[in-house]
Formats: C-alpha cells, structure tokens, sequence
C-alpha cells in the first residue's frame, strides 16, 4: 500500500534524478524546502515506526486474572481497564490477550437461551385456532403473552371472531 507520503518521497527522487532544483521541486509538489532536502539525501525509506508508548503493562496482571476468572471478551477487558487508565487502543490489548491460552466456555444450556420471534411469524400464530404442542407453535409462549397483554387478548378474539365469519 502506497500512503501519500511515499508518493511524495517518489515523486521528489523522480524530479531530483530529471536534475530538477530543490527549489522547483518544493514549488512544483508544494512542500517545504525543510522535507525537500529531507528526502534529497535518502536513499532507501524505511517505513515509519511509531514511538508511541503504551502502558498496557501496567494492567498485564489484571487482565490475566480477569482472563482465569472467564473473561474473554477483548472489548469488556479493554472498556474494564480503560476505567482504570489505560489510555491506549482496543488493539493493544487484543494484541497482548491473544497469547493467553483460551478456556473452553460451557455452551449455555437450551433452557437459558432466549428465542425471539419475528412480528410476522406472531400475528400468524395469534390469528390461527391452532393450539396443538408442535414445536412451531410456542403454546407456553403464546398463553403468557396473551395473559400479560390484555390489548393482544383483545385484538386477538377479534381477528378470531372475523375469521370465523
């Protein structure tokens, strides 16, 4: 990937070997003579490196910890030790956490899982006589949404009582 910088840097080694003045060249690409003559002399680029720190060793402890107990999503660590001062980005830490060993997580049982059904699939079920036990048919479901809604009770015996028209 070519950033725009570099383009810069090629296209100043290009107008220097035409024999094109530093002058020219910083008119031409308008940049400094300062960067001009910075690249003027390289020969080779190499790419930038970034100083910048990061003190995400500071929570190295913590996160393992945290990591033992179970916790293992990278963005709940992250927002957990951004709240004790970490200052630097999500990737540092993704970084760091990915050497830790995985668990295996129990799978949530049936029981626990929510299943959410679309607005389609219960006005077809609300307005149907059909209270078999097969499985597309949410009987327990049904019965306490009817009874903990009194409106959809109602609207329900009325799109019934049309139907039976």
């Amino acid at each position: 990937m070519i950033t725009c910088e570099s383009s810069y840097r090629l296209k100043v080694k290009e107008l220097q070997n035409d024999g094109v003045s530093k002058r020219k060249i910083a008119k031409m690409l308008k940049m400094s003579r300062n960067t001009i003559n910075r690249y003027w002399n390289r020969t080779s680029f190499l790419p930038k490196v970034s100083h910048k720190k990061s003190n995400i060793l500071n929570f190295e402890d913590y996160l393992i910890k945290r990591w033992q107990q179970g916790e293992q999503n990278v963005k709940k660590l992250f927002e957990e030790i951004k709240e004790q001062g970490f200052k630097n980005d999500i990737k540092i830490v993704y970084e760091l956490v990915k050497q830790y060993p995985k668990t295996n997580v129990e799978p949530i049982s049936n029981a626990a899982k929510i299943k959410y059904y679309s607005s389609q699939q219960l006005s077809i079920w609300l307005s149907t006589f059909r209270k078999d036990g097969s499985e597309e048919w949410p009987q327990t479901y049904l019965e306490k949404l009817l009874k903990d809604n009194p409106i959809i009770n109602k609207v329900r015996k009325f799109v019934l009582d049309f139907r039976r028209l």
